[in-house]
């Protein structure tokens, strides 16, 4: 699981922690979130990470815009995970991107993201 939707689950249940005697585990499950989102942040750059997913939401016209863009945050969050020492997290977020009953421009559009995102390491993918 890329560290992504862990950082959004901590985020929710300090938001729904009571206030007064779970301020302390809301705070602890908020710092854990906000490492989370640092060591992303520090393995993958914003700007570089607004690129690569810019290139890949025009690369396919598959889904919404919205959904290409979460598809792209997803993607590019495992491929941060990876460079930060969580090996296999691109390859099973990967898998499910490409598994699924989708267009090849999808997978293909799939793969170039992670080719960009970590170049020299992703050997690409299913080619269709």
């Amino acid at each position: 699981m890329p560290s992504l939707l862990l950082e959004r689950q901590l985020d929710l249940l300090a938001a729904e922690l009571p206030a007064g005697e779970g301020s302390a585990a809301a705070e602890l499950c908020a710092a854990a979130a906000g490492h989370l989102r640092e060591t992303r942040g520090g393995a993958l750059g914003d700007a570089d990470a607004a690129r690569l997913a810019s290139v890949f939401e025009n690369a396919t016209g598959h889904g919404t815009a919205a959904g290409r863009h979460e598809a792209a945050r997803v993607l590019l969050a495992a491929a941060a995970d990876e460079v930060s020492g969580l090996p296999g997290t691109v390859e099973a977020v990967a898998s499910w991107y490409r598994e699924r009953p989708l267009p090849d421009d999808w997978r293909r559009a799939v793969d170039g993201l992670l080719r960009d995102a970590l170049p020299g390491t992703f050997p690409g993918g299913s080619g269709g």
